[in-house]
């Protein structure tokens, strides 16, 4: 019980104090008017009026809240006043030229020893007066023109000559149609805001519109967002490389897609195919177009096209690798042959499938007493096989001849020629002898089993000239040996028929 007792007597205590020192020191303040308006650069007085109600002398500090700094001046910053003693402080209220109108609510405050505050209210209502209005958001196309429209009013009491100036990120793509008009009090005038984002990102930009008067302190200003957006953007796919087969046509495809947020109208060129196609298409449509390629040399070519509008362009290109896909050689053993009448003779050849693809292939010669074998052949890419020409002419094509042989499918061929030299049968000459007479011995019917039979023989150095031809003449000497052994072979018939 004891601390609450002393803590409630110096509560007790501090109140006596606080309601001698009050009494001791006092101020009261009052304003007039409560109320004033005023122009922009024009002027607002006001009477402050200061009591010292307490006991004592005190010095009292006066200060202005409520109204933008810089407005206002005081005649008297402080004052000092003996008890009962009083004063006036003059108020002096000046808004700027280009304030904004509207009612500001002051307060003045007096302090020292003791506080004391006093309202009141300012209207600042300009006599001349421009005001701009303008979109907050403006919407515009990357690449594409946009007009908007922006108002300028006169609310004021006077003709104005306005200079119209922008700002902003935005200022740089954005125009207007006028910079400076002449506007009456009460009248509106419609301005056009050209927008037209070419070389800029996509995103958003700040533009401030300001209108000044020259003829007043009248001005105003505006701040709006452009947000450009891709509305005009296409999408093309197309094959990285497309792969065709000399002197064949094939076709591959360009499909076109709108991804952009507006209609747009296109043209598709491939300058090289003299291909060109017109076509519009609506936000996320698209058109495929089918193009026929013919391979004409081989090797590899960049096909460039283009894909176009009045606000895109798109530029592509196809690798197109011409491929040699069919394509056979044909490689002969000889190129120039001779046949004797009466005799064949055999050529070989190889056959290589020199293209990217399996073929199929018939060989053929163009003479009639040649036979080929085998008639026809199917290769993969890269792989051969012989084949067989064999030639056996008629009496009567002796001569020199010029046989094509030929390889081909349906879309290759290669054909090699051979010159043929059919030569005439040579059959030797058989000159003419003396006869020689033999004997025949009767050989004895026991003794036929061992029958042998015995050519002389010459002796070296004496032989007569037509041995010596019978010598050099393998022809002579087989005839000779066959005539003695169709004499041995008689002998025998004969010999077995009497016994």
């Amino acid at each position: 019980m004891r601390p609450k007792i002393l803590f409630s007597l110096l509560i007790g205590l501090f109140l006596v104090s606080q309601v001698t020192y009050a009494q001791e020191y006092g101020v009261m303040v009052t304003i007039t008017p409560k109320e004033a308006t005023v122009k922009p650069c024009g002027i607002a007085s006001f009477d402050i009026s200061i009591v010292n109600v307490g006991e004592k002398k005190d010095t009292f500090s006066i200060s202005i809240d409520g109204i933008p700094e810089g407005w206002c001046s005081l005649s008297e910053d402080s004052v000092t006043l003996e008890a009962g003693e009083s004063e006036k402080v003059y108020l002096f209220i000046t808004p700027y030229c280009y304030a904004k109108p509207g009612t500001y609510e002051g307060k003045v405050i007096v302090s020292d020893h003791a506080n004391d505050t006093a309202d009141f209210t300012l209207n600042v209502i300009p006599d001349h007066v421009i005001e701009l209005e303008v979109p907050e958001k403006i919407e515009t196309c990357l690449g594409e023109e946009t007009i908007e429209e922006i108002k300028l009013k006169n609310t004021g009491n006077f003709t104005e000559d306005v200079e119209l100036s922008l700002s902003g990120d935005a200022a740089k793509f954005s125009e207007l149609e006028e910079e400076s008009l002449e506007i009456e009090a009460g009248e509106e005038a419609t301005i056009k805001l050209f927008i037209k984002p070419t070389d800029v990102e996509v995103g958003t930009y700040n533009l401030t519109i300001e209108a000044i008067s020259r003829t007043s302190y009248a001005r105003d200003s505006a701040t709006t967002s452009i947000e450009v957006k891709e509305c005009y953007k296409v999408n093309v796919s197309a094959p990285e490389e497309v792969k065709v087969c000399k002197g064949e046509e094939t076709s591959f495809e360009i499909e076109v897609t709108n991804i952009g947020l507006k209609k747009d109208s296109y043209i598709l060129e491939i300058e090289e195919l003299n291909f060109s196609k017109s076509f519009s298409l609506d936000p996320e449509e698209s058109e495929t177009f089918e193009i026929e390629y013919y391979g004409k040399e081989a090797g590899i070519h960049e096909l460039e096209f283009t894909v176009s509008s009045d606000y895109t362009k798109f530029e592509g290109t196809i690798r197109v690798n011409v491929e040699i896909c069919y394509a056979v050689s044909l490689t002969l053993e000889e190129e120039e042959i001779e046949i004797e009448i009466g005799k064949g003779k055999l050529l070989v050849g190889r056959i290589e499938n020199e293209g990217t693809k399996e073929d199929t292939f018939t060989i053929t010669s163009n003479v009639s007493w040649s036979t080929v074998k085998p008639e026809s052949v199917t290769l993969g890419p890269g792989e051969s096989e012989d084949v067989y020409f064999y030639f056996s002419p008629e009496y009567e094509m002796i001569g020199t001849h010029v046989a094509k042989l030929t390889v081909s499918s349906e879309k290759s061929e290669d054909v090699k020629e051979v010159t043929i030299t059919v030569k005439k049968k040579v059959v030797p000459e058989v000159e003419t002898t003396e006869e020689v007479e033999t004997t025949e011995e009767i050989i004895p019917e026991e003794n036929i089993t061992n029958v042998t039979t015995e050519i002389p023989t010459i002796p070296t150095g004496k032989v007569p000239e037509i041995w010596e031809r019978i010598a050099e003449s393998k022809v002579l000497r087989s005839l000779i040996v066959a005539i003695i052994i169709v004499i041995v072979i008689l002998a025998i018939i004969y010999v077995v028929a009497i016994r």
